[in-house]
């Protein structure tokens, strides 16, 4: 559980430099008085303590959140890390950026969208990955690869989706095990995504 943690951190430290926005980091509240007070979270020993403080002795995983950036503007970030205890989902990181500003430049500079996406599917080794727009509404039914709709999709090579995912990629971004590959533009993906068979 350590080790999946460890990874988060390490991709959050990452995002610190892309933008102001996604630094310093915080363990979410519902109550925003309270979020604003809690303390910065700088060291990966801080970190592992959020996550140990959220586990329950009733389940096998743990769930937390973290936001960035200031709680009055809410112009950051925010991530949520699952790790094990829903099976057969083992967990995943889902990342939200709040900044209109950061949003700007993904879509202005589509190699700091590419390499977003890299940067986490190197540092998380996931299955799957995307960004996409927060706006788009999500099809109330699975989409092949059992996931949602992205502009930029990241699949491993050894996916079973990977030769459908390349064939209808407008560009592609190599990444260590895989590659990001982009679909048209953050309006039109899902377009381009709704002509993949629904059987492969």
């Amino acid at each position: 559980m350590e080790e999946e943690a460890a990874r988060s951190w390490e991709l959050i430290q990452q995002l610190r430099g892309l933008h102001p926005t996604l630094d310093p980091w915080r363990q979410t509240n519902r109550i925003k008085a309270k979020a604003a007070a809690n303390p910065e979270i700088t060291t990966l020993e801080e970190f592992l303590a959020v996550m140990h403080a959220n586990i329950k002795p009733d389940l096998s995983g743990v769930r937390f959140s973290l936001f960035s950036g200031d709680v009055d503007r809410a112009d950051g970030a925010s991530i949520m890390v699952r790790i094990g205890g829903w099976q057969p989902d083992t967990g995943g990181v889902r990342l939200e950026f709040h900044s209109s500003e950061f949003a700007d430049l993904l879509v202005g500079d589509e190699s700091l969208a590419d390499r977003l996406v890299a940067m986490g599917a190197d540092i998380l080794d996931p299955e799957i990955g995307g960004l996409s727009r927060e706006d788009h509404p999500v099809k109330d039914h699975p989409e092949p690869y059992d996931y949602t709709q992205g502009w930029k999709m990241f699949f491993p090579a050894s996916s079973p989706h990977w030769a459908q995912a390349g064939a209808l990629a407008t560009a592609s971004y190599p990444t260590a095990n895989g590659a990001v590959f982009t679909y048209g533009t953050p309006d039109t993906y899902p377009t381009i995504l709704d002509t993949w068979p629904k059987n492969s």
